[in-house]
């Protein structure tokens, strides 16, 4: 049974020397390759990390175009991230290699966060007004 009761840290907090420099994790999804994807908010990145909490690398950075990475899903072995800049109001798609695809969804929604539900329909908390929730498929 499950009670909610707290077990301690799965990536602890950042000590000097990490190879996960991250500062504001934002969200975080398993990934069908069984590894922890985060996102984080303000360095841009997306570390991936084993299913024991060990580091495992950098997923996507600036250099791949992430700018303000919010919530993150996986659907169809693709990792999608909300991507929240100024001039990149974004829903970006990854393949599980890291190789960046067509952006999903580029109608200037400013998403927070992003659920596929199990009909393949995706849904979209957006944080700009209005203050809405979006359906997309």
């Amino acid at each position: 049974m499950f009670d909610g009761a707290y077990l301690g840290d799965f990536v602890p907090p950042r000590e000097p020397g990490d190879p996960h420099p991250f500062t504001t994790p934002i969200s975080v999804a398993q990934g069908p390759d069984g590894r922890i994807y985060l996102a984080d908010q303000v360095e841009d990145v997306i570390y991936t990390f084993l299913d024991d909490g060990s580091f495992d690398g950098v997923f996507a950075d600036a250099a791949d175009g992430l700018d303000n990475p919010r919530g993150i899903d996986f659907f169809d072995g693709d990792l999608y991230v909300c991507l929240g800049a100024t001039d990149q109001k974004v829903i970006a798609r990854f393949t599980l290699n890291g190789a960046r695809l067509t952006d999903f969804v580029s109608d200037g929604s400013s998403a927070f966060d992003i659920l596929f539900l199990s009909d393949g329909a995706m849904l979209m908390a957006q944080t700009t007004d209005p203050d809405d929730i979006r359906r997309y498929e």
